[in-house]
């Protein structure tokens, strides 16, 4: 970014202005109070003066005040570089898009303490006799790590919902099949029971920080979906580093998986099965996986009539 090229330039040599006044006056400040000091102390001046004990605690109080001085400059600077940067860049976002949509983007970033990271979907999709042609019986598994974005420990919940449309086709579907953290057996247990009454799983978890090892979540599901059709998974938080694993599918039908609403860069690569993307994930954007008929599927044999 030019702009932020520039403003920078800028910030750094009034900066290094600064820099010098502030250090030329606690230079001369300590050469004061050492000057006072010296004209203080009876062993090295030979007729000394009736106010020296003055002398002496100014000299004492100029040295004091220099280190205190140069402390206080030291977090000052530190502080003042953090705000003039965040000034900096939101005044350049503010140009590049209007100040009301950047500053509401800025707020939901800012309220966002964690990452999943390291994203594994695994999903399964086979025909099952119980259920209209049209409708298939789908299983995800899929896994993440959850990184803290603060440095303080923080407490945060995890939540994830079943999609409902199908649900009268099954009494058993849609449900969950397993769940675990990093936790207690009997918590993730009575995790997944709970979840049989309202549909979702809530757990809370506590991240210990930005540099702690981070939380395991593993997942199982079972749901209904149409083929053809299509299966949306969303994200409350940040994602990085996804990887999405067709293990099983009928052979009448084809996938294709992508990222909605798709930003500039965050096409998944496709190798066979897998689609891999190393981009970062928004909240508010999701997975979709798209069920195709497919053009190889054998053609369905005619009944012949007798």
């Amino acid at each position: 970014m030019a702009e932020y090229q520039d403003a920078k330039s800028s910030v750094k040599k009034s900066r290094k202005i600064a820099n010098l006044t502030t250090g030329l006056s606690l230079l001369a400040c300590l050469f004061g109070g050492i000057v006072l000091l010296y004209v203080a102390n009876p062993c090295w001046a030979k007729n000394p003066l009736y106010c020296s004990e003055l002398l002496r605690d100014l000299g004492i109080a100029l040295i004091v005040a220099t280190i205190i001085g140069g402390i206080l400059e030291i977090y000052r600077y530190a502080h003042h570089r953090f705000g003039a940067m965040r000034e900096m860049f939101d005044m350049i976002m503010s140009e590049r898009i209007t100040p009301d949509v950047w500053f509401e983007l800025k707020d939901l970033i800012e309220t966002k303490v964690c990452i999943r990271k390291n994203v594994h979907l695994r999903l399964s999709i086979t025909y099952d006799e119980k259920v209209p042609k049209h409708l298939a019986l789908l299983s995800v598994e899929y896994s993440y790590e959850i990184h803290s974005l603060v440095r303080r420990p923080k407490t945060i919940e995890i939540e994830h919902e079943l999609d409902y449309q199908f649900k009268g086709f099954r009494t058993d579907l849609p449900r969950f099949t397993h769940f675990s953290v990093d936790a207690p057996k009997k918590e993730n247990d009575r995790a997944l029971d709970e979840s049989v009454k309202s549909g979702k799983i809530a757990f809370k978890i506590q991240l210990a920080g930005i540099d702690a090892r981070p939380a395991h979540v593993r997942i199982s599901r079972e749901e209904l979906v149409p083929v053809p059709g299509s299966y949306n998974l969303y994200t409350t938080e940040f994602m990085k580093g996804l990887t999405v694993v067709i293990a099983e599918l009928p052979k009448d039908v084809d996938v294709d998986v992508m990222i909605r609403p798709q930003g500039v860069g965050e096409a998944l690569r496709r190798t066979g099965d897998t689609w891999l993307s190393d981009e970062l994930i928004l909240p508010g954007q999701g997975i979709e996986v798209k069920f195709l008929a497919s053009a190889k599927a054998p053609p369905e044999k005619k009944r012949q009539e007798i």
